[in-house]
Order: structure tokens, then sequence, then C-alpha cells
């Protein structure tokens, strides 16, 4: 039985440029053929541009992988909705002069059966929370990742570590990272925006997804980012298998 929830927190912004959506066919044919999508996006740009770059991200992705009709296999299909969503937003920056430039950061997990994928471009980021050991899924696209090789606490230190060597809306052509991820019953996957990631601890991160359903685990994500006073917009989706009773 899946289980997903979502939300989001403010933080210290004056808007939100994330955004996050799900589509999970109501027809069990439809589940076991095309899957379950969920998708985190995290946008950037001026004039309120980010939030539309991660809307226009976060709404074709999901739509372009349920109208793909060529039967490709799933991760040729999802890397495929992810290039639809990167020529989504350039199109729509395109037509608004003060759009221009405005791109987008996504995350998303693809589940069929017990099969399960996940593709990212950017720094939002996936975990997979297994007998209580978490592991992190995805690796963030970051130029000091891609010029000098930092990861992790050394990539963060650098005078730009925050800087995205891979986003959508930055080029016509963007490669999309797409993992197959372990996948059972009594497994957990986080979705989340480098806000939560960047402000709470990997340790706080597997607490909160041990401990209840995903809206009760979402919910005490929301006020970690608040008790921590993240300073970024804090997105998380996170979606379980739980047993059928």
């Amino acid at each position: 039985m899946l289980r997903c929830h979502g939300d989001s927190y403010l933080g210290a912004r004056a808007n939100n440029e994330d955004a996050f959506g799900w589509t999970q066919p109501p027809d069990p044919a439809a589940r076991a053929t095309v899957g379950c999508l969920y998708v985190v996006c995290d946008g950037m740009g001026g004039h309120a541009a980010g939030e539309v770059a991660s809307r226009v991200a976060t709404q074709t992705c999901r739509a372009a992988y349920y109208h793909d009709d060529r039967g490709s296999d799933p991760p040729q299909r999802l890397a495929a909705a992810v290039a639809a969503a990167n020529r989504a937003i350039l199109a729509a920056a395109e037509a608004e002069a003060e759009r221009r430039g405005m791109g987008s950061t996504l995350v998303a997990l693809l589940v069929i059966g017990e099969r399960a994928w996940v593709a990212h471009v950017g720094d939002s980021r996936a975990y997979h929370l297994r007998d209580g050991r978490l592991t992190l899924l995805t690796q963030d696209h970051l130029l000091v990742t891609a010029m000098l090789g930092l990861t992790g606490e050394a990539a963060k230190a650098h005078r730009q570590g925050h800087v995205l060597s891979r986003a959508l809306g930055v080029a016509p052509e963007m490669p999309v990272d797409v993992t197959s991820v372990p996948w059972r019953e009594g497994d957990r996957v986080l979705l989340c925006t480098d806000g939560l990631s960047g402000a709470l601890m990997d340790s706080e991160l597997a607490a909160c997804l041990a401990a209840g359903e995903p809206k009760e685990v979402v919910a005490a994500l929301m006020a970690r980012a608040r008790k921590f006073e993240a300073d970024d917009n804090s997105t998380a989706v996170v979606v379980a298998w739980l047993p059928e009773a």
C-alpha cells in the first residue's frame, strides 16, 4: 500500500519558489504498468519567476510522463518527461522578458510495483530509509563538484558551494540522472529541496522518517525546519510502502 504526503515551509524568504505534486492513477492496471510519480522542484529567478519555473517543471514532468505513448521503458520515459519539463521552462521564459533566465531543480520518484527509480537535476535530494538506515540516493549537481571534485561538507564550505552545475531551463539539452532504487515493503523515500536538507542533519531526517505515516513524518520535518529557522523554502514529499493491514 503506497501512502504519500507533502508540505512546504516558507522559511525566511518572501515567497515560496518550491513546488511539489504527484500522480497516483486510480486504475490498478495503470499503476502496474506506468506506476505512480512524485515530483519536487526548487525554482530560481527574479520577479517571482522561480515560482513559475518550479510549477511548470512539476506539472509538465507529470503530464509528459503519463502522455508518453512511445512504449519506452520506465527510466527512459521518466528521463523524457524531465526533458519535456526543461523545454517547457525555456518556452515560458522566452514568452515573457522578465522570466528570462529562470530555472528549477527537479527530483522525482517513480514506483511501479516492486520497482522504483529516481530522476534528478540540481541539488534537490532523494533519501531512502530501510530498517532504520538512511541512504542518500542523489548527488548534488554543483559547480564545485563538477570542477573541483568537492562533495559533502567540503562543497558546502566553498564560497561557490551553492552554485549549480545543472538546472532545468538553463540550456536546450540538460543531462538528467536516472537511477534504480531498492524498493520493498516497509521502505520510505523522502524527496526534498535543499532548504530542508541544509537545515537538518541526516540523523534528524532518519528519525523523522522512521516515525508514523507520511503525513506525520512530513509534519515532523516541517516542525524541525521551523525550529531550526531554515532560511530557505523547505519542501518535503514522503512516499512509504506500508503493510496492507
